[in-house]
């Protein structure tokens, strides 16, 4: 027993520096790369992300990693930049923690919910005024206001707003606006429900048209039925898990919203032209 505690002991994280900032219209950053992780949160305003050719568009309550030797690039809004505070840190546990909770660079944003963002920001105010002393007491109230504030953003895990912005070009340009409100609004009620038993029914309840005018809208302005996308959501966020995490595929299943293994999979192999297990088998060669 002793030896496992000392084990563990090895496993730690701890601040490296952390800031905040108004920043000025369009103020911008890199593209450059960190030897070290760091996640940006946003108070105020709107910014954008980039990595890896995506560009994520931010504002009050997002945030995301930059993990090591990642090539990122961000700016503010030119109307409304944004204000938003860093955090860095290291530590033997950091690639760990970014590997467990599903983070990575394809996958480097999260979204605290209104429930959360008054504590999370008490914390990182707290983590910003506590002084650069060196005293062992201020270190070990640092460590523990990282890892309370990582642990609201495991809470949560990383967002797939992304898909809902590849969705979005699709119609964002038609010119009925209460059609283009109803897409946005299922869209957006699936990014947050996939992993529910789900039905279509409930999409259309929520926003409040039936259920057969939501399938004409989808067919007409996306060429696919909400069905499909819900679908097609839930695989997308199978591989990233599949890929990023060590979760069984019972519980990637259970948490894209199939109960079913085995019809989950079979899902799966329609999309993919592979079954889970052989889609996992790709990435760990």
């Amino acid at each position: 027993m002793e030896e496992t505690c000392n084990n563990n002991m090895n496993n730690y994280l701890e601040p490296y520096y952390c800031n905040t900032q108004h920043c000025n219209s369009l103020h911008s950053y890199g593209p450059a790369i960190r030897d070290h992780y760091l996640f940006h949160y946003i108070h105020k305003g709107k910014g954008i992300f980039e990595i890896h050719k995506k560009q994520y568009t931010l504002t009050e309550g997002d945030g995301f990693f930059i993990l090591p030797n990642e090539l990122v690039y961000y700016q503010a809004n030119e109307q409304e930049p944004w204000h938003y505070t860093w955090v860095a840190f290291h530590g033997s546990y950091a690639d760990a923690f970014i590997k467990q909770t599903g983070f990575s660079s394809e996958l480097p944003i999260f979204t605290l919910n209104d429930q959360n963002k008054i504590p999370f920001e008490e914390l990182l105010n707290k983590l910003i005024t506590i002084g650069q002393g060196e005293e062992l007491y201020l270190k070990l109230k640092k460590v523990g206001f990282l890892y309370e504030l990582l642990s609201y953003i495991a809470s949560v895990g990383p967002s797939y707003k992304i898909f809902q912005d590849d969705l979005n070009i699709r119609y964002i340009k038609q010119n009925n606006t209460n059609i283009n409100n109803h897409i946005e609004q299922a869209i957006d009620f699936i990014s947050k429900n996939y992993s529910r038993q789900l039905t279509i029914n409930d999409i259309a309840q929520y926003i409040h048209i039936d259920k057969h005018y939501l399938y004409e809208v989808f067919r007409k302005k996306i060429g696919s039925s909400p069905h499909n996308i819900l679908e097609s959501f839930r695989i997308r966020i199978a591989c990233e898990l599949i890929k990023t995490t060590t979760l069984s595929i019972g519980d990637i299943s259970r948490s894209v919203g199939y109960t079913d293994q085995l019809y989950f999979s079979k899902v799966f192999k329609k999309h993919q032209g592979m079954n889970p297990t052989q889609f996992r088998a790709k990435f760990e060669l």
